[in-house]
């Protein structure tokens, strides 16, 4: 998910502060943590949720953006340069973890690292006097230009190439409670071969948790030369099922139809225009309250060192990368600082939709939720300090 949390076609001043957004996440979030923790949420609904959210309520809110967005054909050059950045970074995270052996691990990483939510900045961007309707416009050609066909196929396209080898006879994943979410075991696979790489595990007694069972693997973070790496067996993907799992996604068709209805100036009827709007409006709630749902409480060291590690190599390859575009990008002050701004936004939230549709174990799941909401108040943080010393 990467684009269009700001409507681009309404010229008005908004008024309300600054902090606004960072509120309903909050209330959406807890809200959905609570009925999930307290009142036994189930998981189908939480399955038929998710669907509801990222198929219908996204296409709608995406497809209605961009019919309505003006693009200024005079900054297409932007478009070039976050397409090339963003194929540099695909690369980078790529060589990154391309060791990782385990495939789910692998994948995860890679999606996890990959795209932007810049929904909060459309906002912020709006209510600041020196940035306002160019830089959303910048912005905009950013997102159309590498952040979205990153996310609307990069990301389609390493989930399903690294997705589980037995999804078809996988435990619902959909959901998982404190509970019941087993602890770094994918589905179908023994313990003693998961993550070789990242971790090393030891059993207590308990050969196989069951659902109303603690798991009680032991596992210790591990990066040592004295523990090899050993390979595991990875399904052959058919390219053609990778290659129809990006292209007949819902999301990539409302994107290309509504930035085709915009380049060629082709007016929204008022009554598809009220509709796709009002279907719209909902998207923002239910994914925070999606985010909410797969929130966990993350008290394994392991886990929470995963967590850090990951936000931390983000954060420092976006700081590192929007620095050299600002100091060195043949462009104009308020472009160059838009554009390093765009870097520095939160983490995807198509990664929680993608590991849950593609059957990943279910602790990506909740880790998935952790780093997305601490990427949120970390990015939106920087990007006030940043914006109020421009």
């Amino acid at each position: 998910m990467s684009l269009l949390g700001y409507d681009l076609t309404s010229a008005r001043d908004i008024s309300h502060p600054w902090w606004k957004p960072m509120v309903s996440l909050i209330n959406f979030v807890l809200l959905g943590y609570c009925l999930k923790s307290y009142f036994r949420w189930d998981r189908q609904k939480t399955a038929s949720f998710r669907r509801f959210t990222f198929n219908i309520l996204l296409p709608a809110y995406v497809l209605r953006n961009m019919w309505m967005a003006h693009i200024d054909s005079s900054m297409y050059d932007i478009a070039k340069v976050s397409f090339l950045l963003h194929l540099m970074q695909s690369c980078f995270w790529w060589c990154l973890y391309r060791n990782v052996p385990e495939s789910s691990m692998r994948g995860w990483l890679s999606m996890i690292s990959q795209g932007c939510l810049t929904s909060f900045f459309y906002t912020n961007l709006s209510n600041h006097g020196a940035f306002g309707q160019q830089a959303i416009a910048i912005c905009l050609l950013w997102d159309i230009g590498g952040n979205t066909p990153c996310c609307q196929l990069l990301l389609w396209g390493i989930a399903a190439f690294h997705a589980p080898l037995n999804r078809s006879q996988k435990v619902d994943t959909s959901f998982g409670s404190a509970n019941s979410r087993p602890l770094l075991q994918a589905p179908g696979r023994r313990k003693e071969d998961m993550y070789p790489h990242f971790f090393h595990l030891t059993q207590k007694g308990v050969a196989e948790s069951r659902p109303d069972e603690e798991d009680t693997t032991e596992c210790t973070f591990l990066l040592d030369e004295e523990h090899t790496p050993t390979e595991t067996n990875t399904a052959a993907k058919s390219w053609l099922e990778v290659l129809s799992s990006v292209l007949f996604q819902p999301i990539l068709p409302a994107f290309l139809i509504g930035l085709f209805l915009s380049l060629y100036s082709i007016g929204c009827p008022i009554v598809v225009d009220l509709s796709l709007e009002a279907i719209g409006l909902l998207f923002k709630p239910c994914l925070y309250f999606l985010i909410g749902l797969y929130s966990d409480i993350i008290t394994d060291p392991q886990e929470l060192r995963i967590v850090f590690t990951v936000i931390g190599l983000r954060y420092l390859f976006a700081a590192f990368i929007g620095l050299a575009m600002w100091l060195w990008l043949p462009f104009p002050s308020l472009e160059r600082t838009t554009m390093a701004l765009s870097l520095l936004s939160p983490v995807s939230t198509m990664t929680i939709y993608l590991s849950a549709e593609y059957g990943y174990p279910n602790h990506f799941l909740s880790m998935s939720a952790a780093i997305t909401t601490i990427s949120v108040f970390l990015s939106f943080g920087i990007q006030e300090i940043v914006m109020r010393s421009y």
